[in-house]
């Protein structure tokens, strides 16, 4: 019968199809802020985030022009809460935006640093002054050229700005991401931040990491797994290889207790490797 439909709609438009099926029952669609649960994780945190723990921090790794930390500035104040805002950028063109757009507020600070799991330098490939792909991952096949750039393990440097507690890290470094997230790790080990959200997608081949890198993580940290949407959050139980199809989206590291704090949905995967409510 399937064979059959394929013949019938052809190879192309049946892929194309299929793959739209595929991605829709996952839950995945377009990567924007609005829909992709950037905003409501955002909304949900300065919701439910204790009022006695005083201003949110909040780390914006890979900030480019500031999109995100404009929602994240504007959902805090609009909550009612205070908070402190950290955008990390290696690229001159983007951070110079970036003074342009902030540079006058208080709450908001701009360093010329990636987030890595090592100190020193190293090389960042630009794709265009302030382009969104620009990354210390060099994108096969994508033309660039090459600055050498600051890079810090992420707890050292939050040390030295006499950071003690991250609210929300949020990472989109273009594959660089898993490393960002082992710089942080004796921070995730003694509690130290209460949500990571990553972006995972085929960039991640180019360092070869994979999202069982981050299961791992969490198993060595006590972290949760999950990934959010425009409606909440779907923890993981486990590893499963349907984690591992390179598409991009963005997922979440959570302290236990953010998790329940959040009311993130504790799902399963079942003997025929989709994903359901427990």
């Amino acid at each position: 019968m399937i064979n059959l439909l394929v013949s019938l709609l052809g190879r192309d438009l049946a892929w194309r199809l299929g793959r739209a099926i595929y991605m829709s029952a996952r839950g995945e669609g377009a990567n924007d802020m609005q829909n992709n649960g950037e905003r409501w994780l955002l909304e949900a945190l300065a919701k439910t985030a204790p009022a006695s723990a005083g201003p949110a921090v909040i780390v914006d790794c890979g900030a480019n022009l500031g999109h995100w930390s404009a929602m994240a500035i504007d959902i805090w104040r609009a909550a009612g809460r205070p908070s402190a805002h950290h955008l990390m950028e290696p690229s001159p063109a983007s951070r110079a935006a970036l003074v342009e757009a902030f540079g006058e507020q208080a709450t908001v600070a701009i360093h010329a640093v990636a987030l890595s799991d090592r100190n020193g330098t190293a090389s960042f490939h630009l794709v265009s002054p302030t382009g969104g792909t620009n990354s210390l991952v060099d994108s096969a096949g994508a033309p660039s050229t090459s600055i050498s750039v600051d890079v810090a393990r992420g707890s050292d440097y939050f040390a030295g700005l006499g950071i003690d507690h991250i609210t929300l890290l949020k990472i989109d470094t273009e594959g660089h991401d898993y490393a960002v997230m082992e710089g942080v790790e004796d921070w995730l080990l003694s509690r130290r931040i209460d949500a990571v959200q990553f972006e995972y997608n085929h960039r991640w081949l180019g360092q070869r990491r994979s999202m069982r890198d981050v299961f791992e993580l969490a198993s060595r940290t006590g972290y949760r797994v999950g990934r959010p949407s425009a409606s909440g959050i779907e923890l993981y139980d486990r590893y499963n290889p349907e984690n591992d199809r390179f598409i991009e989206w963005n997922y979440v590291l959570l302290m236990p207790e953010v998790a329940e704090r959040l009311g993130a949905l504790e799902c399963i995967w079942s003997e025929a490797n989709t994903l359901l409510p427990r």
